[in-house]
C-alpha cells in the first residue's frame, strides 16, 4: 500500500532554496528523488521596503521560477518567514501559473509582507535592516503543483519530498535614497520609543495580538491529519492524508472543518477520477488523528474512534467548478463540497479531563465588524511537533456578505484554525479567503456562545 500527503517538487536555486508542495497527494515523508526536484529552479530576487509609517512596515519580495519542463501551479506560499529574526506572514501568491520549459517566470506582483510594529518585542532588528540595507531570510517556500488525480497517483513512486530550508541574505531597497533611509530610521526612532513608554506602562503588552494569542490560545490549537483510502481499477489502495488545523473551543469539544471528517468531497480531480471509474473512495477507512502541542511535555494525540468521537456536523452543500482537462482539452465540470459555506464546520467530542483548557471567551461580531488584523494559526504536523513550531499569521479583516473576509490569503493547512481578534474567538477559518463568523459556527453546531 502506498501513502499520500501533499507531495513536493524541490528546486534550489542558488540564492534561494525551495520546497514545492501539492495539496492531497503522495507521502513526502521520505528522502526526495532528485530525478523530480531537478526539474524547477526559484530563486528570491531581492526585498524592498514600500511603505513605512508610525505603525506598520509593509516589504515586498520578488521571486522568480524556472523549470525545465512546462508544469502548472496552483500557488507559492511561504513559510515559517522571518526577516532579520522577526516572523513575518507573507500572502500566497495565487494562480493559475504556467511555467514554460526553460523560461523565466517573473512573479507579477511580489509576496507582500506586513509588520505591525506593535507586534513586535523591539524595533532593533528591521532598525538595523534599514541601516545596513542587508536582511537575513529565513523560510520555506513551497509551490502548489496543479495534477490531476491519476497523475498523482503516478507520481507517487517518486516520493519526491526535499525538505531544504530558506536561509539568504538580500539587498533591502528603500526608496528615495538617502533621504528615504533617513526617513525611515527616524520613524523606527519614534516607534522604538513609544514601544519602550507602552512595555514601562503595562508589563507584558509588547508584543501585541502575536503575543496575546500565543499566551493565551496556544494551548488549544490541534494539527489535524485526516487519511483514507482509494482503490483503483486494479483493485490497489493508496492512502491519501489531508492536513488542517482544529482548536478546543474548551476541554470536551475539539472544532474543526468538515473537510477534515469528508476530505474526498472537496477534491475535484478526485471526483473526475470516481466519475470516470479510475479509483473509488472508501470512507469507511477514515482515519482523524489530533495532536496538541507543548512547548515543554511530550504532544498529546486525540484520535477518532478513541479519545475523539463526531459530535454534530454540517451537511455540506455542493457546487459545481470547471477543472482543466488533463490531456489539454475543454474543462470539464466537478461537483464538489464548498468550503464558504456554514455547513463545513463540525465538532468532536473529547474524552476524558485530560485538558485543562477553558472555554474561549469570544470577540464581539456583527455585519460592520472590521480588525487591522486578526490572529490564525498554522501548526507543525508530526507526533515531535512542540508548540513553538505553530505559526501565528496576522492578517486585516472584516465582514462582507456574512462571512469574515481576509485582506490576504491563507493557505489550506490554516483550514479549521480559531480566528482571533483582540478581544476573542470570532470565527473559523473555512478557505483561502476567510471564514465563519462563531456565532454562526457556534449555531451550526449547536455550541452555547459565552460572552
Amino acid at each position: 500500500m502506498r501513502t499520500w500527503v501533499r507531495c513536493a517538487v524541490l528546486g534550489a536555486a542558488l540564492a534561494a532554496m525551495t520546497t514545492f508542495a501539492c495539496a492531497q497527494t503522495p507521502d513526502a515523508s521520505a528522502a526526495g528523488d532528485p530525478a523530480v526536484a531537478k526539474h524547477v529552479h526559484p530563486e528570491v530576487t531581492g526585498v524592498s521596503l514600500d511603505t513605512i509609517d508610525s505603525d506598520k512596515a509593509v516589504l515586498n519580495v520578488g521571486l522568480n521560477v524556472m523549470a525545465d519542463r512546462d508544469l502548472d501551479l496552483d500557488s507559492i506560499k511561504v513559510t515559517r518567514l522571518r526577516l532579520n529574526g522577526m516572523p513575518v506572514f507573507a500572502s500566497p501568491l495565487l494562480g493559475p501559473i504556467h511555467l514554460v520549459a526553460k523560461t523565466v517566470w517573473v512573479a507579477p506582483k511580489p509576496l507582500q509582507i506586513t509588520i505591525y510594529l506593535r507586534d513586535l518585542t523591539s524595533i532593533e532588528p528591521l532598525a538595523t535592516a534599514v541601516n545596513n540595507g542587508v536582511l537575513t531570510v529565513d523560510g520555506e517556500v513551497f509551490a502548489q503543483i496543479k495534477l490531476g488525480f491519476m497523475a498523482r497517483m503516478a507520481l507517487m513512486s517518486s516520493n519526491a519530498l526535499v525538505p531544504v530550508k530558506l536561509h539568504q541574505e538580500v539587498k533591502l531597497e528603500i526608496p528615495g535614497g538617502s533621504f528615504g533611509k533617513m526617513g525611515a530610521g527616524m520613524l523606527l526612532q519614534g516607534a522604538g520609543l513609544a514601544l519602550a513608554q507602552m512595555k514601562g506602562k503595562v508589563d507584558g503588552l509588547a508584543g501585541g495580538l502575536r503575543a496575546t494569542v500565543r499566551g493565551a490560545q496556544l494551548p488549544r490549537v490541534v494539527a489535524v491529519t485526516s487519511s483514507y483510502e482509494v482503490q483503483d481499477s486494479s483493485g490497489k489502495a493508496s492512502t491519501v492524508v489531508w492536513n488542517g488545523t482544529g482548536f478546543l473551543v474548551d476541554a470536551h469539544h475539539l472544532v474543526v472543518v468538515a473537510e477534515a471528517l469528508e476530505p474526498w468531497a472537496f477534491d475535484p480531480e478526485l471526483e473526475l477520477a470516481v466519475k470516470a471509474k479510475q479509483v473509488k473512495v472508501k470512507p469507511e477507512s477514515l482515519q482523524l488523528k489530533g495532536i496538541v502541542a507543548s512547548e515543554s511535555a511530550s504532544p498529546v494525540v486525540l484520535e477518532l474512534g478513541k479519545q475523539l468521537s463526531v459530535g454534530t456536523q454540517g451537511s455540506l452543500k455542493s457546487h459545481e467548478v470547471m477543472v482543466p482537462s488533463e490531456k489539454g482539452g475543454m474543462p470539464v465540470k466537478a461537483q464538489i463540497a464548498d468550503r464558504a459555506e456554514s455547513p463545513n464546520v463540525a465538532v468532536l467530542n473529547v474524552a476524558g479531563d485530560a485538558f485543562a483548557v477553558s472555554s474561549a471567551a469570544e470577540g464581539p461580531v456583527d455585519a460592520s465588524s472590521h480588525w487591522d488584523q486578526v490572529a490564525v494559526f498554522r501548526p507543525a504536523h508530526g507526533d515531535d511537533a512542540r508548540a513553538n513550531e505553530t505559526e501565528i499569521l496576522l492578517v486585516p479583516a472584516k465582514m462582507q456578505d456574512g462571512r469574515i473576509s481576509f485582506g490576504t490569503s491563507v493557505d489550506s493547512d490554516v483550514f479549521g484554525s480559531p480566528i482571533f481578534s483582540a478581544d476573542g474567538l470570532i470565527g473559523v477559518v473555512q478557505d483561502e479567503g476567510g471564514g465563519l463568523a462563531w456565532p454562526d459556527a457556534a449555531k451550526t453546531l449547536k455550541l452555547t456562545t459565552t460572552k
